[in-house]
């Protein structure tokens, strides 16, 4: 009888104060894996948008109608051998400029699930987490060849995020 009480003890006292714990290691290790999948997707954003600026991805693609695939991996999540499904998509809306200059709002969406593809019964990925970026893009004119060689930009014209160029930014730090 005493060792079915002292179970009943150990039942009743012992076992909410392991849970609690444990409980909280869940949500620590579910807020670590959340974390780690914004990651994989703002390093999916960030590589977009360096193709865009070093020429990778080119003006006829940025200005391209409906949504393109730009790309297609499997990263891993890190410490942990699960693999995810990465695809990121572009597109993007936009108009001219008064002085020639034309401005392209891109979007692009990531989207992120894991491996093996899981679906529930309507037929939607189980896991599938979406994530959308928004950048402003601007096309500045080609200037008319002169001359001087200071005065011509390039045949592809220079792009730049917002209102003022990378090109113009380094431009404005002083020498030294």
């Amino acid at each position: 009888m005493e060792l079915l009480l002292a179970l009943a003890l150990l039942l009743v006292c012992v076992i909410p104060f392991v849970r609690v714990p444990t409980g909280a290691l869940k949500e620590s290790m579910d807020a670590l894996d959340r974390f780690n999948w914004d990651q994989l997707s703002n390093a999916a954003y960030v590589r977009v948008k360096e193709e865009i600026y070093a020429g990778k991805i080119d003006w006829k693609q940025i200005c391209g109608k409906g949504e393109q695939q730009l790309f297609a991996d499997e990263p891993t999540l890190p410490g942990k051998k699960k693999r995810i499904a990465r695809q990121c998509f572009l597109r993007s809306s936009g108009k001219k400029g008064q002085n020639g200059e034309e401005y392209r709002l891109a979007t692009v969406k990531v989207l992120l699930h894991p491996l093996p593809l899981k679906k529930d019964k309507d037929d939607e990925i189980i896991g599938l987490r979406t994530y959308q970026y928004k950048l402003l893009i601007e096309k500045k004119p080609m200037p008319v060849k002169s001359d001087t060689k200071s005065d011509w930009a390039g045949e592809k014209g220079q792009l730049a995020e917002g209102a003022a160029s990378a090109a113009a930014v380094s431009a404005q730090k002083p020498p030294g």
